[in-house]
């Protein structure tokens, strides 16, 4: 848009010397000021020079002037003046004439010259030898109050100066000019120079948005200084239609200045959104990466507990396994115990001679009966009280560990309401899922390890009961054997029904043990397949573990980019912020006020422009144009350095 601008300025500025069709009356008028100036800019005479074009070949033309001293330059035609009116006869030609004024310049032209730094006089620069600056200024006379939106502004007439001169090379060299052009053809250098007086002021532009020169400067580097006479072409500022068309055109720029300001603000407002959400992301980004982290230590804390389950697990299967290997004992024990209980009583049946031995072997057995019941009750209520503080033991643990992970998904069940991110959201799901299974299996391994509890204390109270029957059968028997061979020899027949009674009785032990026997094997079996499970499930918990921490390392990684998403977005809103601030708003401002203010005073500057058409008297009736040359006096060494004016006066040698 500042391009824009600029190209406008610029073409306002450079549509200079623009020649343009008048309309069709009796004549035109054609007006050419010259004036003579000394090597400072200060004028000394002026000659205005008229072009009367007879366009329909009238026979008398009437003008009006303000010269003196006229006198026709290019015929013989004939004229009459009555105060500013000046009557020619025509005779259908164009009339030629010109005259004298004293009046001032529209524009000023003023020369300054500096040598190595310090400001010198035009008289005593010539012939001098240093780095020269000639600066050659101009200054705007036609001054105008205008009624512009709601106030009166300052104003000038617009006029453009050419400005042109040439150097010659031979004891000038490194010419450079500020504002202008230089064109070295070896021997001579041409320099050529626009200003514009008033129109920066006039145009209320900033020289820091768009400097429009009022003077060139021409630097060198000179030995025995001499200057060249200085043209200077003055001419009334002309817009052509292009301009024209290029301002009519910013109406339509300016209608889509509110449409950018309120997008630009969108942008902002969105951004400012955006960097919101993403601080609010990444806490809760936090937030998650924490609950992954609570979860990770307690699927490790987890891992590490049950390990003492499973420890505990393995010596229950350890127990087991000795226990099956005691009721074996016992059981061919019993056997043996039946075995001997049959043959004696076959050997008391077959014969008596033996009554002795027999006393002997039934007190034996009586005292063996008495360590047989002692050492089962004894080792089986070690194994059993063993057995049932392990498994209670473990019930405890699963039953606490599925407490934990219960209280867990209620804390993760919170964060996973709170989440805004269906991505975490269900991650977190997933999570309670999970440890929703794992939670029910460890109620499960509970549940079941309660009624192992019950079984194991059950089937030993049932099979200790059933031992304990045929010990107190056995140890009848081995009372009744005691007494009956204290009465052998009155009975015999008595013997012989004890050692049935206790031969029975030890049959019911022997089925007694074989029961146990089987039994302790179930469960031997049972405490192995729950070790297995249990090694599975170590096994699950620690694959657990490593996933959890796993995630917890991806997710801190996600939780880093959050922060980094969120300075980003922070960054893009400051930038945003700081784009509208100092890009959007002063353009828009520009557009608003500058440029809409140039436009109207470009208008303005148009209409005083077509007004200025004559210096002498303005004649509404007749189309005129006007231009000013002036010739400022060259710089010579020594006394060649006069004016023309001076030079006239000087007496002739």
């Amino acid at each position: 848009m500042l391009n824009s601008v600029k190209k406008f300025s610029a073409g306002l500025l450079i549509g200079t010397m623009l020649m343009y069709c008048l309309p069709v009356m009796a004549f035109t008028k054609d007006e050419t000021v010259y004036s003579n100036a000394k090597s400072n800019g200060e004028k000394y005479k002026s000659i205005v020079a008229e072009h009367l074009e007879n366009i329909d070949d009238e026979k008398i033309l009437k003008d009006m002037t303000d010269l003196i001293n006229i006198e026709n330059t290019n015929g013989d035609e004939k004229y009459t003046q009555n105060g500013s009116i000046i009557t020619w006869e025509a005779n259908s030609n164009d009339i030629y004439y010109k005259g004298e004024t004293e009046k001032e310049l529209p524009v000023l032209v003023s020369v300054e010259y500096e040598l190595d730094g310090e400001k010198i006089n035009s008289s005593d620069i010539g012939g001098k030898t240093g780095n020269v600056k000639v600066i050659i200024k101009t200054k705007n006379n036609q001054e105008h109050s205008i009624w512009m939106n709601g106030q009166y502004v300052k104003m000038y007439t617009p006029f453009v100066v050419a400005i042109g001169t040439y150097i010659n090379n031979e004891k000038i060299e490194n010419i450079e000019i500020k504002n202008g052009k230089i064109i070295d053809d070896g021997t001579k250098t041409f320099i050529v120079g626009l200003a514009f007086p008033g129109l920066q002021e006039s145009l209320n532009i900033t020289k820091n948005a768009f400097e429009i020169p009022e003077s060139i400067e021409i630097t060198m580097c000179a030995k025995d200084f001499e200057m060249n006479n200085i043209i200077t072409y003055i001419t009334p500022l002309k817009i052509n239609d292009e301009n024209l068309d290029l301002m009519k055109n910013l109406n339509d720029i300016y209608s889509k200045v509110d449409q950018l300001q309120s997008a630009s603000k969108k942008i902002e407002e969105g951004a400012n959104t955006l960097a919101q959400g993403t601080l609010e992301y990444y806490e809760k980004s936090q937030e998650f990466n924490s609950a992954v982290g609570q979860f990770s230590n307690g699927v490790s804390t987890a891992n590490s507990s049950y390990l003492q389950i499973n420890n505990g697990i393995n010596q229950i299967d350890a127990n087991s396994q000795k226990l099956q290997a005691g009721s074996k004992k016992l059981y061919d024990g019993t056997e043996q115990l039946s075995q001997g209980a049959t043959y004696m009583k076959q050997r008391v049946d077959s014969s008596t001679g033996d009554i002795d031995r027999l006393v002997y072997g039934a007190g034996s057995v009586a005292n063996g009966l008495k360590t047989i019941e002692d050492g089962i009750k004894e080792e089986i209520n070690n194994q059993n009280q063993e057995i049932v503080q392990n498994l209670t033991s473990l019930m405890t643990v699963e039953l606490t560990k599925a407490g934990e992970l219960q209280a867990e998904n209620q804390k993760l069940k919170e964060i996973a309401d709170a989440a805004e991110d269906e991505e975490t959201k269900q991650t977190l799901l997933g999570i309670i899922e999970n440890n929703t299974k794992i939670a029910g299996e460890l109620q499960t391994n509970a549940q079941g390890y309660k009624q192992l509890i019950e079984t194991i204390n059950t089937q030993t109270k049932t099979k200790l009961q059933t031992l304990y029957e045929g010990i107190d059968s056995a140890k009848n028997g081995a009372e009744q054997v005691s007494q009956g061979t204290q009465m052998i020899k009155e009975n015999m027949y008595e013997l012989s029904g004890g050692l049935g009674t206790m031969i029975a009785g030890t049959n019911q032990l022997s089925a007694g043990a074989k029961e146990l026997t089987n039994g302790s094997a179930q469960l031997a079996a049972g405490t192995r397949q729950i070790k297995t499970g249990s090694n599975q499930m170590k096994s699950g918990l620690d694959t657990l573990q490593t996933s959890a921490n796993t995630i917890y390392n991806y997710d801190t990684q996600l939780t880093e980019g959050a922060k980094t998403i969120y300075e980003g977005a922070e960054q893009l809103s400051n930038g945003i912020h700081e784009f509208n601030e100092n890009g959007i708003k002063p353009i828009c401002d520009f557009l608003n006020k500058d440029i809409r203010d140039v436009s109207l005073r470009a208008q303005k500057l148009q209409e005083l422009a077509d007004k200025y058409n004559t210096f002498t008297v303005e004649n509404s009736e007749v189309e005129s144009r006007v231009k000013f040359i002036t010739i400022i006096d060259s710089i010579k060494n020594n006394e060649d350095n006069l004016s023309q004016e001076e030079l006239d006066k000087k007496p002739a040698k």
